[in-house]
C-alpha cells in the first residue's frame, strides 16, 4: 500500500506526497528504507507540531500513528564579543560573533545593528552573516560620549529571526589628557615664554592631529601637534601686568575630543616710571615742603619699592637725602638761611644688584629771596641781625627819643646772611633814658 505522512501544527495540517511500501507478513521495513520526501520547516509552521502517518491499502486506512509533539521555532542562537570595552571618539570598534540555529547549524543571513543611547535607539546599518560568522566594525567619527548598548536582529533566508539584547556595552569617551609646562615660573615683561606639553587620548593612545590653542590674558597662539607633543614660544607684552597670570591650553581634534590644562606664571614688576608731586613749588625759608613719589611698573600699576629722594639747593649742595617707599610722602622744612634760587628735587629707583639708576624724576622749586632783620638791646648796645637769606643792603636808621631831645643814628652797612652788627649807643648819646625804634 502507501504511507501517507502529514504535519499537524495547531489547527493546520500539511499533507505530504504518499510513499509506496511493500512488506511481507512478519517482516519489518524501516522508514529509512523508504523514499520519504524531504520536509523543510517554514515560518508558517511555527508552534507545537506532530507528525501523523497512515498505512493506506486499497484506499482504506489500515493503521495510523502519531509522533510526540515537538516545536518549530524561528529562534537563533549566538555569541558575540567586542575587541574593547571603551572607545575614544574617532576609534573603531569591532564586534565579532557566531550565529546558529538551535540545532547548532550555522546560518547565512543578515544582521541589523542598533545602538541605544539614553533610551533612544539608532539604526546603524546591516552586515552579513556568512556560515554563521558575523563581523561588524564601526568608527565613532562624532557624536556624544557616554555608554552605548548594542542590539542585533539576525535573519536567515528561512525567515528565522532573533533579537540579541544581552550584549556588552561600549563606553565612549571624548576627553583628551593634556599636560602643560613652561620653561620657567617667573618672567620679566617682554621675555619669551616657551609653552610645551603632551596630548593623549583618555585611553592613553597618541593623537595624530589636533588644534592646540594657547592663551595668556589676551595673547593667543596656535601650536602644531607632532607625535602627540606640542611646543610654542610666546613673547610677553612689555606692558603685561605684574603678578600671577594663568596660561591655558585647549586641544580639540576632528572627532569631537577635547581637553584643557592650565598653569600659573609670575610676572616680576619692572620699574618704568617715577614721578614727584611737590607742594608748594615756590616758598620762603622755614616754609614746609611736601613731596610724594609715585613709582609705577610696566603696566602703570603702583610699586612700593624703595626710592632715593635727594634735595639739592641752588648752590648744588645736597641738603637732604633719604630712602622712602613708592607712594610715600615726606615733609621738609627749609632752613632759615636757605639759599635762594632754583632747588632740585630728584627721586631715583636703583637696581638692587648693580646700584645703577633704573628710572629717575627731577623737578625744580624756587626758594624766594627774603630780606629781614631783627634787633635787640643788651645794656647800652644795640644788636642788629640779618635773618634773611640774602645780604641786607638797606640803610638802617635808628630813631632815638629822649627827654632832652631826639636823635637819629644811621648806619650804612651791607649785612651778610646771618651776620650781626653791634651799635654802641653809649658812644652816640649823652647820659639819659631813651626810647629807640
Amino acid at each position: 500500500g502507501d504511507i501517507e505522512l502529514s504535519l499537524v501544527c495547531g489547527s493546520t495540517t500539511y499533507n505530504l506526497p504518499s510513499t509506496a511500501v511493500s512488506v511481507v507478513s512478519g517482516d519489518t521495513v524501516s522508514f529509512s528504507e523508504l523514499s520519504f520526501p524531504a520536509l523543510t520547516a517554514t515560518s508558517a509552521m511555527q508552534g507545537v507540531c506532530k507528525l501523523k502517518a497512515a498505512l493506506v491499502v486499497g484506499g482504506l486506512t489500515a493503521e495510523s500513528a502519531s509522533s510526540k509533539n515537538f516545536a518549530i521555532t524561528d529562534d537563533l542562537e549566538g555569541t558575540f564579543s567586542f575587541d574593547q570595552s571603551q572607545a575614544q571618539l574617532g576609534d573603531t570598534i569591532t564586534l565579532t560573533g557566531s550565529v546558529s540555529k538551535i540545532n547548532g547549524d550555522p546560518v547565512d543571513g543578515t544582521a541589523e545593528v542598533y545602538f541605544e543611547y539614553k533610551g533612544e535607539k539608532y539604526f546603524m546599518g546591516v552586515t552579513s552573516v556568512d556560515n554563521g560568522v558575523l563581523a561588524y566594525s564601526y568608527t565613532f567619527r562624532g557624536g556624544t560620549s557616554g555608554t552605548y548598548d548594542i542590539f542585533l536582529t539576525v535573519r536567515d533566508k528561512y525567515d528565522n529571526e532573533q533579537e540579541f539584547t544581552n550584549m556588552e556595552s561600549i563606553t565612549v569617551v571624548d576627553a583628551l589628557d593634556v599636560t602643560l609646562s613652561t620653561n620657567q615660573q617667573s618672567y620679566t615683561p617682554g621675555d619669551v615664554m616657551n609653552v610645551f606639553g603632551d596630548v593623549k587620548s583618555a585611553l592613553g593612545s597618541y593623537i595624530e592631529s589636533a588644534t592646540v590653542t594657547i592663551t595668556l590674558d589676551t595673547l593667543t597662539a596656535s601650536a602644531a601637534l607632532e607625535e602627540s607633543k606640542y611646543t610654542q614660544d610666546m613673547t610677553l607684552s612689555p606692558t603685561i601686568a605684574s603678578g600671577q597670570h594663568t596660561v591655558t591650553v585647549e586641544v580639540a581634534d576632528g572627532y569631537g575630543n577635547s581637553g584643557t590644562a592650565s598653569t600659573t606664571i609670575e610676572i616680576d614688576p619692572l620699574a618704568t616710571a617715577i614721578a614727584n608731586t611737590i607742594s608748594p613749588v615756590s616758598l620762603n625759608p622755614q616754609d614746609q615742603l611736601t613731596i610724594s613719589v609715585a613709582l609705577s611698573d610696566q603696566a602703570g600699576d603702583p610699586m612700593d619699592d624703595a626710592v632715593t629722594l635727594t634735595i639739592m639747593d641752588s648752590r648744588s649742595r645736597i641738603v637732604s637725602e633719604k630712602i622712602l617707599a613708592g607712594g610715600e610722602s615726606v615733609s621738609y622744612i627749609l632752613p632759615q638761611f636757605a639759599a635762594p634760587g632754583t632747588w632740585t628735587i630728584t627721586s631715583a629707583y636703583l637696581d638692587a644688584e648693580t646700584g645703577e639708576t633704573v628710572v629717575e624724576a627731577e623737578d625744580a622749586i624756587t626758594v624766594n629771596e627774603v630780606q629781614k632783620i631783627s634787633w635787640y638791646i643788651l645794656g647800652e648796645s644795640l644788636y642788629i641781625q640779618n635773618e634773611g637769606n640774602v645780604p641786607y643792603t638797606d640803610d638802617v636808621a635808628i630813631e632815638v627819643e629822649g627827654v632832652d631831645g631826639d636823635y637819629l643814628i644811621e648806619r650804612r652797612r651791607n649785612l651778610g646772611v646771618n651776620e650781626t652788627v653791634v651799635v654802641d649807643i653809649g658812644e652816640e648819646l649823652p647820659t639819659g633814658t631813651y626810647s629807640l625804634s
